[in-house]
């Protein structure tokens, strides 16, 4: 625009100070400028003088020389990111001006194309009518006749009758099939010829035929006349892109290839969530609320006055709408917070930026129901926003950006799916997206926050929800210790944990240069930066993925709780009857505790903390143990924090029984790690097992390939469960790129499973370090030095990639006499004292194993609504007096008889950080 006439902001365009410049968001890009905070002030100043259109030259007049040099240079840097506009495009003397605005390279342009264009809709006497209306009511000129005074012609298809009208000017084609709708794209020829269904990815879409009979109408049908209305704007306003609309199942994804340089089109594929939609007859009564009049009226059009939800899913006292794009998330929770009042359900329907959201339908005191602040919260976190009080980051300025102005078509989409919300048998968690430029609509369900401050209704915690009642569990894979042959399906994963605009898991990759097959699952943790990761390591990168988010849903069940409400508050003192004195579970040493960067409160007797009921399995009763050490994620306001916690000792299993035994089992590896690793008694050496699986044999090869040798430990304890150390040593130890030392260990009833796990994540985490950041090596040095400056887990592992680190392992390296012993032969008997077809059994002696030895299990269940729906448990085990794994070496917890016993062997060894991964 060059700075000349008088310029508006664009609709829907975002402007805004942020720390160490300004955040601009467009319909093309978003950007972050860095700036001095003047600017920041100076677009405060000027935004009102923009929104009401200025000549930039006279923004200018009568400041100083400086203060206009700014001024310039500010509208030169929104005209360079297309923010505004010609201040004298009348936004509200078209129904379609003010969105063109927003969204056209060149508004006027677009709008006089539209303005002076006629459209004929011919084809399906069905669905013709509800078109040409859609068309009509958004400033269309719509004839009945196709032919050479129609600048477009939108054809309808259903059935192999329908031809194309003769001519070579214009057609938008929309083929209407009993398995969805393709609307699209506009060109001179209309599809013909036989071929498959409707395309699912991104294909070729000019060859789509048309079903050979008639297709009646459907749910399909409430949405269409929309999206083809949309369809024809952007061809007649220069947007098209050469890409179509697919509508399936009331999800809208646009597919085909974009042309190069298409105007207005952003590319963005949704996720299909394939949900039915089935009616239902009406019985609750819906009462619309908001402030902006022509949504409001769309969507109280479209909204039957009664519900047609089914049965199980009916409110009791009917359905409030909050149908208002600029309320504010205040606003939506004080309307939901009076319709759970009067014991009504509550659908929000909401502008984010460039989108609309509808949903989801929160119903008062129903725990599986997601309300709008876990949705609000769940998306925040997907951003990775940090504090929800902040600023925040790019993504989520763009996604709280000023909305698009709606057209006329759109208004009556949204009040659509707000009624296929209430009248279809949706799950109550889906909200429905429109992509206001692009037209795709995808749904998502969205998992309820147990803790949200809205709308939990999680039972409250009691010493009889905790208790534990043991069942017999025949395996179906003893070998593995499961009672499932395999891992519970890919597909009911992702269905129930994978969305990437709501989570709990944004994203799940495979790794497809490692060792074996690698997957990460992304877990963003609402009012935290950065994202948690579940890891799977496996033959396939099915099963891969499938362990992947199965240790995600680990992660997320462990960090607060999902299945009881928390109720009591107190000190040790006060509820010693009951609870479990934490020194037992280990404290901090002393000094740490004094440091002035130490992150925890100190402990004492009177410290007030909250407090969660465990299942004793030893002795057979319910206790009271600290909510933080159970859920390592929770901070409660007046409830002191001073034990560090992690995901240690939380596992996941197919039924109660199946997680609390790999929860022990986890808990007696990092407990026999660290009394091997704190008192430097020298481990057994092992050869390796004859008979090992394929998978561990060729990460053994891989690892001498890779210039390492692989040292086996029996690190037991006086537990009894196999323990094994994987150490790799490089045979190199100046070749500082990849690193001097790896460990892991793995427990296992079998001591060979034991060998495969431990030999697994070394193995990997060999492969893979090249690739992974490491501090610069001044900080590794500065590690190496102090260990205090040890501050986290990944700082455990980068200090033992030093080569200077590899004297610390002496005492388990030095040669014994007589060499390795024979694996075999060290671990004869193993199958006599744990091998058992059912699971309970091996469990059961897996506890008086571990109460014998001085550390009785607790089980905090930690299953929530989620879990239940995919069939799994979760628990976290703490056993007092076992040292807990602990990252950070001032975070340390050995102030333990356990450890005091054994320290005996060497007394003057000093407490180094573990390098346990």
């Amino acid at each position: 625009m060059g700075g000349t006439g008088v310029v508006t902001l664009r609709p829907g365009s975002t402007v805004r100070p942020v720390e160490g410049g300004l955040f601009l968001g467009g319909w093309r890009s978003s950007a972050l400028v860095t700036a001095p905070p003047v600017a920041g002030e100076l677009w405060r100043r000027l935004e009102p003088l923009v929104r009401e259109g200025i000549d930039p030259e006279a923004a200018t007049a009568g400041r100083s020389p400086r203060t206009a040099a700014a001024v310039r240079w500010l509208f030169g840097l929104l005209a360079e990111h297309d923010l505004l506009v010609d201040a004298r495009l009348p936004l509200d003397g078209h129904p379609l001006a003010a969105y063109l605005a927003g969204v056209a390279g060149d508004p006027a342009g677009a709008l006089a194309a539209v303005r002076q264009a006629t459209v004929a809709v011919t084809g399906d006497p069905a669905r013709v009518p509800a078109v040409r209306a859609a068309l009509s009511a958004s400033g269309v000129a719509v004839t009945g006749v196709a032919g050479p005074d129609a600048d477009l012609t939108v054809l309808i298809r259903t059935g192999t009758g329908d031809d194309p009208p003769n001519g070579g000017h214009e057609v938008l084609p929309v083929t209407v099939r009993t398995d969805g709708a393709l609307i699209g794209p506009p060109g001179r020829r209309t599809p013909t010829g036989p071929g498959p269904g409707l395309p699912a990815e991104r294909i070729r879409v000019d060859r789509v035929p048309a079903e050979r009979v008639p297709v009646p109408p459907g749910p399909e049908d409430r949405l269409l006349p929309y999206l083809v209305a949309h369809e024809v704007v952007r061809t007649l306003g220069g947007l098209a892109d050469g890409t179509a609309l697919l509508l399936r199942d009331g999800a809208v994804r646009r597919v085909g290839t974009p042309a190069d340089g298409a105007d207005g089109a952003d590319g963005r594929s949704g996720v299909d969530r394939h949900l039915p939609d089935r009616s239902h007859p009406v019985d609750v009564s819906v009462l619309v609320r908001g402030d902006d009049g022509p949504l409001v009226e769309a969507v109280r059009a479209a909204v039957p006055t009664r519900s047609t939800s089914p049965p199980h899913r009916r409110p009791a006292r009917g359905v409030v709408v909050g149908a208002a794009p600029d309320w504010p998330v205040a606003r939506h929770l004080a309307e939901q917070r009076a319709a759970h009042a009067t014991g009504a359900a509550y659908l929000p329907v909401r502008a984010r930026g460039t989108s609309i959201e509808i949903g989801p339908l929160s119903r008062p005191d129903t725990a599986d129901d997601a309300c709008f602040q876990c949705a609000d919260g769940r998306h925040r976190a997907t951003l990775d926003t940090g504090d929800l009080r902040g600023s925040g980051t790019a993504a989520a300025l763009v996604a709280d950006g000023r909305p698009l102005p709606l057209p006329p078509y759109w208004q009556r989409l949204v009040g659509a799916l707000a009624a296929g919300q209430l009248t279809n048998d949706i799950d109550p968690r889906t909200v429905s997206v429109l992509a206001v430029r692009d037209g795709s609509v995808t749904r998502h369900l969205v998992r309820p926050v147990p803790d949200c401050p809205a709308c939990a209704a999680l039972p409250p915690d009691s010493a009889a929800a905790a208790r534990v009642v043991l069942r017999p569990r025949p395996q179906q894979a003893p070998h593995r210790l499961r009672i499932r042959r395999g891992t519970p399906d890919l597909a009911d994963l992702r269905t129930e944990l994978v969305d990437f605009r709501y989570g709990p898991v944004t994203r799940v990759h495979s790794e497809q240069e490692g060792p074996v097959a690698l997957a990460a699952a992304e877990l963003p943790v609402p009012g935290r930066s950065g994202r948690l990761g579940g890891y799977g390591r496996a033959a396939d990168h099915p099963t891969a993925q499938a362990l992947a988010l199965i240790e995600a849903v680990e992660r997320e069940a462990g960090r607060y709780p999902q299945g009881r409400r928390t109720t009591v508050l107190g000190s040790y003192r006060e509820v010693a009857a009951d609870a479990v004195d934490p020194a037992r579970l280990g404290l901090p040493e002393p000094d740490a505790v004094r440091h002035p960067d130490y992150p925890l409160d100190p402990y004492t007797p009177e410290t007030v903390t909250s407090w969660v009921w465990a299942h004793d399995l030893g002795g057979d009763r319910q206790v009271l143990v600290p909510e933080h050490a159970a859920y390592h994620g929770v901070h409660r306001p007046g409830a002191g924090r001073f034990l560090f916690e992690s995901s240690s000792g939380c596992a996941v299993g197919s039924c109660l029984e199946e997680a609390v035994l790999h929860a022990c089992l986890e808990t007696i590896e990092r407990d026999a790690f660290l009394l091997t690793w704190y008192t430097g008694a020298p481990p057994a050496a092992l050869t390796m097992p004859p008979d090992v699986d394929p998978v561990t044999r060729h990460l053994v090869d891989r690892i001498a390939a890779e210039g390492y040798t692989l040292r086996l430990f029996d690190i037991t304890s006086d537990i009894g469960v196999p323990v094994i150390w994987a150490l790799l040593t490089a045979d190199r130890a100046d070749d500082t790129a990849r690193g001097a030392t790896f460990s892991a260990a793995g427990a296992h009833p079998d001591p060979r499973r034991a060998v495969a796990a431990a030999v697994l994540e070394a193995g990997v985490n060999m492969a893979v370090a090249p690739r992974m950041p490491r501090p610069p090596r001044h900080r590794l040095l500065a590690m190496l030095d102090d260990p205090d400056e040890v501050r986290d887990l990944a700082d455990h592992a980068a200090l033992h990639l030093l080569p200077e680190t590899l004297p610390r392992f002496d005492f388990a390296t030095r040669p014994a006499d007589g060499g390795p012993r024979p694996f075999e032969e060290h671990f004869a008997g193993w199958r006599d004292r744990w091998h058992h077809p059912d699971l309970t059994q091996v469990l059961r002696r897996l506890v008086a194993a571990m109460v014998a030895a001085g550390t009785p299990p607790l089980v905090v269940e930690q299953t929530g609504a989620a879990e239940r729906r995919l069939g799994l448990a979760a628990v976290k085990v703490l056993a007092p007096g076992a040292l807990p794994m602990t990252f950070g070496h001032r975070n340390r917890r050995v102030d333990l008889p356990r450890l005091r016993r054994r320290s005996g062997t060497d007394p003057g060894r000093p407490t180094l950080p573990h390098p346990f991964p």
